[in-house]
């Protein structure tokens, strides 16, 4: 089985507009949208089938505490098996790193 590292690039609860769609697009990377969610959710609920994360990284502190979506965010992150870093400006899925590695 081969494995592939892709980035998916997701936006907060405005998603991401056309000419940041297409730079992404441009970049080999994959956009996703989920409307009226933070852009953590988005990215790890709108991730192509069978992928699993690695890393997500922020622009700002993961989940700001905003609006109604930030408990439910940061839960998502653990859900999916995510520890925020230190500064909360990204995240690690340690787990999946291991099976990577591991070759699994």
């Amino acid at each position: 089985m081969s494995k592939l590292c892709i980035d998916i690039i997701g936006a907060g609860k405005s998603n991401l507009n056309p000419a940041q769609k297409a730079n992404v697009i441009a970049h080999n990377e994959i956009p996703v949208t989920m409307a009226d969610r933070h852009a953590e959710v988005t990215v790890l609920n709108r991730m192509p089938p069978g992928t699993i994360p690695l890393l997500l990284g922020m622009l700002q502190p993961a989940c700001l505490p905003t609006d109604t979506y930030t408990d439910s965010c940061r839960l998502d992150i653990k859900n999916h098996g995510g520890e925020l870093t230190p500064d909360e400006m990204g995240a690690i899925f340690r787990a999946n790193i291991a099976i990577m590695f591991a070759g699994g």
